[in-house]
């Protein structure tokens, strides 16, 4: 109540609530010279999905057996567990069997796949809306294809195949797997059958990772990392919550890396591992993401890096990670100069290594985390590394099939880093973001010989500011109004007149989080709040001789800060010191 009391009657003259309204107020002109990426809170995409029960358990009633029977953990499945059965014709019958379910299909292209290893049959036969095709697992190829199929055979090691099988089902709502003795025919001469292993079901035209289910199908929808094209805000938000985090406000960044995406390429350097393409949903919703899985080799570092060479600078490297088998690995460099740390995706943890100064796991949504570091460094011959680990060692025995997804590749000279920057043939740069209010659109509100800036923002950990608003006389650095979430090397409220530092004020630790901050501004008369804290005051304050006539948002001249902007307000009066506090509260 207390807090309440002292809140101003007086309305701001300007309120800016990005947050709430996500969009700019058509006074403030805003500019960036390129695409970049963020969470608009709404757009959403599929990512795994399932429409098929009991995937691994073709012994459950979920599961129809024609002329076959079913023993259930035969073998070893593609994913190390004994967990795979074995589907056996029974003897005396000249039709193959057939295990099969009926889900409800859509008039709508599917995909269909099951993984198969051969036994005493080499052909496995897939049906999908009422039509046959067929697959060697002797050769590994496919065979005779239905009319209107899409087929495919992967290897994934030790003698299993991953089938696959694509067609508008028209409703048709039959899937089923049957072993057969011969290409173009279901006539079997005597009993034997196939290993098989997760079955999946998709309404799509590729096939994705195997997500295994048990009672219920799955479909799994999440926020989508979207692409703003040039000169567009981007109003960002959390991807796993959907909290609006207002505008996004970031400096210039180049994307060090080649192929951020394709870690298939050769410019990716594989060590005692190996990579399968396309085989996930990324984050930006696209069937690009790779699967980094361990060779089975002795007592051995598994992993793959990129050569860079670096200058003598602050860089923050970045990956998107999610658990294939592996939940943790590191990234570091082959020279143990570069960023370096120790991720841990199921505990959500990240560990900084060496002199490190930071490092983070940021939860994206479905399971997957950008996982940062950040670190100076002297400079000279390096590499993005990332290597798989067991336990503390990244020295170990493989299985030949575990590992992480992999995606979204960065390594920027920063302090801290920015949103993720797409690369292929060459390296990229993301634009500064620009957003300024001028003219009669400024005077309309702005008050010379007193006011009160509020402001609210989201920062990362680091050492550079997240600036807010600034008012100033065109882009001038030396005469200024201004507020910001600045650490200890930094001050938060300022005010300049003549090149002359004439109020400073509310440095703060180095964490990132939410700040609420609010100046109060007039001729011998200012004072500072943050968060509701200590007010700072000042009696002996000129203020700014040449009238400013421009609201800098995010930025002061060419000072450029990186952050969430939740909202900008400006009152017309020197609030009072109780109103400062209880409006950062």
């Amino acid at each position: 109540m207390a807090i309440a009391s002292n809140f101003p009657a007086i309305r701001p003259s300007l309120n800016l609530d990005f947050a709430n309204a996500r969009a700019l107020d058509p006074r403030i002109t805003f500019s960036r010279a390129s695409a970049a990426t963020y969470y608009d809170g709404k757009t959403v995409v599929k990512a795994e999905e399932n429409l098929l029960v009991r995937s691994q358990e073709f012994d459950a009633a979920s599961w129809n057996k024609t002329r076959i029977s079913v023993t259930a953990n035969a073998t070893t499945a593609p994913d190390g567990t004994v967990t795979a059965d074995l589907i056996s014709q029974i003897s005396g019958q000249t039709d193959s069997g057939v295990v099969d379910q009926l889900p409800t299909m859509p008039n709508d292209v599917v995909t269909f796949s099951i993984y198969a290893k051969a036994e005493a049959k080499t052909f496995i036969v897939l049906r999908v809306a009422g039509l046959n095709t067929w697959f060697n697992l002797s050769s590994g190829v496919v065979a005779t294809v239905g009319l209107g199929i899409t087929a495919a055979i992967d290897p994934v090691g030790n003698g299993w195949y991953r089938c696959v099988v694509s067609k508008n089902a028209f409703g048709f709502n039959q899937t089923a797997a049957r072993p057969a003795d011969s290409d173009n025919s279901v006539t079997v001469t005597d009993s034997g059958g196939i290993y098989i292993w997760g079955a999946q079901l998709e309404r799509r035209s590729q096939v994705t990772a195997y997500t295994p289910t048990a009672t219920q199908p799955i479909t799994n929808y999440v926020l989508q990392l979207m692409t703003a094209a040039a000169n567009v805000p981007r109003f960002d938000h959390n991807p796993v919550t959907g909290e609006s985090l207002g505008l996004l406000v970031e400096e210039q960044r180049t994307n060090l890396l080649f192929r951020s995406e394709e870690f298939s390429n050769s410019i990716w350097t594989k060590f005692n591992t190996a990579v399968e393409q396309n085989v996930a949903i990324a984050p930006d919703g696209t069937l690009t993401a790779d699967k980094l899985f361990e060779s089975s080799t002795v007592l051995v570092v598994h992993g793959l890096d990129q050569a860079i060479t670096t200058s003598a600078n602050t860089y923050s490297a970045s990956i998107y990670a999610k658990a294939a088998g592996r939940t943790k690995f590191r990234l570091s460099s082959n020279s143990g100069q570069s960023p370096a740390a120790e991720f841990d995706l199921a505990s959500n943890t990240a560990t900084p290594i060496g002199s490190t100064s930071s490092a983070k796991i940021t939860p994206v949504g479905n399971g997957w985390f950008r996982c940062t570091a950040t670190r100076t460094v002297a400079g000279g011959a390096e590499a993005f590394q990332i290597q798989l680990m067991i336990a503390a060692s990244t020295a170990y025995i493989g299985d030949g099939y575990s590992g992480i997804y992999i995606w979204g590749a960065q390594l920027e000279a920063g302090a801290f880093p920015t949103s993720y920057i797409k690369t292929e043939a060459s390296q990229v740069t993301r634009a500064a973001d620009s957003a300024a209010m001028t003219g009669t659109n400024f005077s309309s509100w702005y008050r010379q010989d007193e006011g009160t800036l509020l402001g609210v923002c989201v920062r990362q950990a680091g050492s550079y500011p997240c600036r807010i608003a600034y008012l100033s006389k065109d882009t001038n650095t030396s005469e200024f109004i201004g507020i910001a979430a600045s650490n200890a090397n930094g001050t938060s409220g300022q005010i300049s007149s003549q090149s002359v530092a004439q109020f400073s004020a509310g440095s703060i630790s180095a964490a990132s989080g939410q700040y609420s901050v609010a100046l109060a501004y007039k001729t011998d008369d200012s004072a500072f709040s943050m968060n509701g804290g200590s007010l700072t005051t000042d009696n002996s304050v000129l203020l700014p001789s040449n009238q400013p006539n421009r609201l800098g948002i995010g930025t002061v001249g060419a000072y450029q800060g990186h952050g969430h902007l939740k909202r900008i307000a400006y009152y017309p009066k020197r609030l009072t010191d109780a109103q400062l506090q209880a409006l950062t509260a």
